[in-house]
């Protein structure tokens, strides 16, 4: 099949499952390392997959999987086996993901934290990778939310402070020592070589207003994920980061 004709395939299959809400919900425990014994790959195709979900938690067909994943008929057997088995989706010809780690709409847990995953930034970073790798890559960041500070999305281990100078972050490299993950600086310049839209996707700042490649705050845009008030400051105050970074480089790049 000629690469064209198979991205015009996939775009089809996607489009099928095109929904209308701009994020899902994901529930999992914070200060576990709830993700790390799935497959980096498969966590990074999950976070894509979740995308395409719609309020009853239904994702798609599973003779579509393949095409909407643009994946290899054994990745898909991979994937598709290592989640039925997980209990994360159901065995079937229609794939549903369990609505206990999973949602759309009115979030219902009293055991479980909760974030929204934004679809289309979700999106956008998955469709730029071209190799299995760089799935594997992508599912640093999805690693990091058990971890992430509900307010301000930096990297710590009290998600519930509200008040930036009580944070007790995580270094960018106490975080990769807890996931047990060497070559720690060549993985900081990885995920910090992502952008959507042109911002970052990650940032190590020095004083949440500096960012240097050692700085201590390591900070995820809330274009990919965030769980807390957007009406709030701190909110707002984040974004700003993400944003006079972006206008630097561009500058820069001038």
């Amino acid at each position: 099949m000629l690469p064209e004709t198979k991205e015009l395939i996939s775009a089809k299959a996607k489009e099928r499952y095109a929904d209308k809400t701009d994020f899902v919900w994901l529930k999992y425990a914070y200060n576990e390392d709830y993700y790390s014994s799935i497959a980096s790959e498969n966590l990074t195709r999950l976070m894509y997959f979740a995308t395409f979900c719609s309020s009853d938690c239904y994702v798609m067909q599973n003779a579509d999987l393949k095409l909407a994943l643009n994946i290899s008929s054994n990745q898909a057997k991979s994937f598709r086996d290592e989640f039925v088995e997980r209990v994360i989706f159901n065995r079937g010809t229609r794939l549903y993901l369990n609505n206990e780690l999973f949602g759309k709409g009115k979030v219902e847990t009293t055991d479980k934290d909760y974030i929204r995953l934004f679809t289309s930034t979700t999106r956008q970073l998955y469709e730029t990778c071209r190799t299995t790798s760089e799935h594997a890559y992508l599912a640093y960041f999805f690693r990091m939310i058990p971890f992430i500070n509900r307010q301000t999305n930096i990297l710590c281990t009290n998600q519930n402070e509200q008040e930036i100078e009580h944070i007790a972050y995580m270094t960018a490299s106490e975080f990769f020592n807890f996931i047990g993950k060497t070559h720690i600086s060549r993985l900081k310049t990885i995920l910090q070589s992502y952008r959507v839209n042109g911002e970052l996707v990650i940032g190590y700042f020095d004083t949440l207003n500096t960012l240097t490649p050692k700085g201590k705050y390591v900070v995820i845009n809330p274009i990919l994920y965030y769980g807390g008030d957007r009406t709030k400051a701190s909110y707002g105050a984040i974004r700003k980061l993400f944003l006079t970074e972006k206008e630097n480089n561009l500058l820069n790049e001038m």
